[in-house]
């Protein structure tokens, strides 16, 4: 089996978002709190469109995971097409960044990188993990970290 076997597919479609969507709703138990969902809004009608809402939501949801699965390929591929060439020496280039609010910040290379690129990487990266702690995911520290390989 060739390695290229082993690799996902990426063709999520709208049938399979949809398909996904449907056995969401369908396998959170829908039939077994339908009586306590008309019991709580009072209408069949209410529960029937509350069920629709929440099935427009998990569809927009499950678009969206597609949506960034798709940049994902085209981020790693657009990264890929740099030379070393192109890189090498930028740790000195002025680069001048220009807010909405129409103020400026000048960098060098270096300095966007590790005063403000990285640390930002890394706000992130432990926000979410932090997110997914208090959330009730079981993370250690070596989810975090990644493998330890020497």
């Amino acid at each position: 089996m060739s390695s290229s076997d082993l690799q996902p597919r990426r063709d999520l479609t709208l049938t399979h978002a949809t398909s996904l969507v449907v056995g969401i709703i369908i396998g959170t138990g829908v039939f077994l709190k339908t009586a306590s969902m008309a019991q709580a809004v009072g209408t069949p009608t209410l529960v029937l469109a509350a069920w629709v809402v929440a099935g427009v939501v998990a569809m927009l949801g499950a678009l969206c995971f597609a949506e960034l699965g798709a940049r994902l390929t085209k981020a790693i591929d657009f990264v890929k097409g740099f030379k070393a060439s192109q890189i090498d020496g930028s740790e000195d280039k002025a680069i001048k960044i220009t807010f909405p609010s129409g103020a400026t910040r000048d960098f060098t290379g270096q300095s966007l990188l590790l005063g403000n690129s990285l640390p930002n990487f890394y706000f992130h990266c432990t926000t979410a993990y932090d997110i997914l702690r208090h959330s009730g995911v079981v993370l250690g520290k070596r989810d975090y970290l990644g493998s330890m390989s020497a």
